[in-house]
């Protein structure tokens, strides 16, 4: 056995010390001659380790065998072997996880806070990852930094829904905005819908759709919600004033946008509805036919990230008209950097009302 041992450990020092030099760097005129001699390397494993890990594989090795007959060995090399191999490879030290990339955002906590209004409420939904869809990278970062703003705003915290994870599901989207919105809100309420994710037009008819966190492209109609029935519903609340901001698009041709499989985004005309006169401000990332990006070091959507920079800005006062001049011109500037455009729009009522 001590021969077995022997064989084996002497072959994995002059392997392990075989690949760590042809790791090594080495000088471009000593490439060409013979290696130098590797000095002891730091990490891996000691001779002293190495010995204790091959008694220890022996030792299970042995106890894992039937009892052998007399003139038989306890254990076959066949056996140790296997078992120093095993052994070896778990006591191999294993490379640290980088770790978790932390992103720099200003907006994430309001400085400002406002006085409290019990009649307003919100529904907030961030999408970021996706049953069987590419995930909307940051979505729950948005969702999260914008309820926070909500919450400085004076919107009580109870008021606001937020949805996100396995919460942001179509069912949550329609008892939400159609009933619980419907059922609390009074005539001097400010009513506020979010939403960061994937949109997706229906291949067919262009209509657009917020697709939820169990929706299906291929199944718009079944598993996701239209937008105009988005601004139905909320046009029909009994609400003072209502207030959209969307960071998805809808022309499928990628960002925070998706289509069914084999469909490529060759939809004409993009119906994005139209928010209902005289109540619904909607504030939406890009053009129907444009892809939203997002900011990668803030680590939030780009059109999220300068809609929460301007109401920061203003202390939470601005008008909607005064948030738009203020972000649109640095989305626009932004995605040119990034070799695209993105235009947010503004569309629905008067845009001289306020967010609380």
């Amino acid at each position: 056995m001590s021969e077995i041992f022997d064989d084996i450990a002497s072959a994995y020092q002059d392997d392990l010390e075989k690949a760590r030099d042809e790791e090594r760097p080495r000088p471009a005129a000593e490439a060409q001659t013979q290696a130098p001699q590797p000095q002891a390397p730091s990490g891996g494993i000691s001779k002293e380790e190495l010995q204790q890990a091959i008694q220890a594989a022996v030792q299970g090795a042995a106890q894992n065998q039937p009892q052998p007959a007399a003139s038989q060995p306890a254990v076959s090399k066949e056996d140790m072997q296997a078992a120093i191999k095993q052994a070896l490879s778990e006591a191999q030290p294993r490379k640290e996880e980088p770790p978790a990339a932390r992103h720099n955002s200003d907006i994430d906590r309001p400085r400002y806070k406002l006085a409290p209004n019990p009649n307003n409420f919100a529904v907030v939904v961030g999408v970021e990852k996706y049953t069987d869809l590419p995930e909307a990278r940051f979505a729950d970062r948005d969702a999260d930094a914008v309820r926070a703003h909500l919450e400085a705003m004076g919107y009580p915290r109870r008021n606001i829904v937020l949805l996100t994870g396995a919460r942001a599901t179509r069912t949550g989207l329609v008892k939400n905005v159609e009933t619980m919105l419907a059922k609390n809100v009074n005539e001097n309420s400010t009513a506020f819908f979010y939403y960061s994710g994937h949109g997706a037009p229906d291949p067919n008819t262009g209509q657009a759709y917020l697709v939820p966190v169990d929706g299906d492209p291929q199944y718009l109609k079944e598993t996701s919600y239209p937008l105009k029935r988005l601004y139905a519903k909320l046009g029909a609340l009994r609400a003072k004033r209502v207030i959209v901001a969307l960071d998805s698009c809808f022309s499928g041709a990628g960002g925070r946008s998706v289509l069914a499989k084999g469909i490529r985004p060759l939809v004409h005309k993009i119906d994005v509805g139209e928010p209902r006169p005289g109540k619904i401000i909607a504030l939406s990332a890009s053009e129907s036919r444009q892809v939203t990006g997002t900011f990668e070091e803030k680590g939030h959507g780009l059109f999220t990230y300068y809609f929460l920079k301007a109401l920061a800005d203003a202390d939470g006062s601005a008008t909607i008209r005064e948030l738009y001049d203020s972000l649109r011109p640095h989305v626009q500037d932004e995605a040119r950097r990034q070799n695209r455009d993105q235009t947010p729009q503004l569309a629905g009522a008067t845009a001289d009302e306020r967010l609380r």
